[in-house]
């Protein structure tokens, strides 16, 4: 994790070094943790269906699955071969999301990220 952070000291809009950071976040469980390095990754390039399927994890795990089924329509329709994508879209559509859950807002979370990142300096 530390690597990705002081790669990210050194340059702030390195998507992919976002993205990776994220996908330590949920192979810990850490899925809430996760939502702002991707948010912030989409807003710097999205045309990268991984980052997007990414998202949808994050996004499912933490409860948000009509976010997470937009995340994954995402990742296919720029990538119509992202079987992971596909996939996790056909599994959502027989969930149904919990009204109590509130979106989340993907902007704030990416913002909130680039401040957090600021004191790894």
């Amino acid at each position: 994790m530390g690597a990705y952070r002081q790669s990210l000291v050194l340059d702030d809009r390195d998507a992919w070094s976002l993205n990776n950071l994220a996908r330590l976040y949920i192979g810990q469980g850490q899925f809430a943790q996760a939502l702002g390095p991707l948010a912030r990754a989409i807003e710097i390039d999205s045309t990268v269906a991984p980052f997007h399927n990414n998202l949808g994890i994050a996004l499912e795990r933490t409860g948000h699955i009509v976010q997470a089924a937009e995340a994954y329509r995402a990742a296919v329709a720029i990538d119509s071969t992202h079987g992971k994508a596909a996939a996790s879209l056909t599994r959502l559509a027989g969930l149904k999301q919990d009204p109590a859950v509130a979106p989340v807002d993907l902007r704030e979370a990416a913002r909130s990220f680039v401040e957090q990142s600021k004191t790894w300096r």
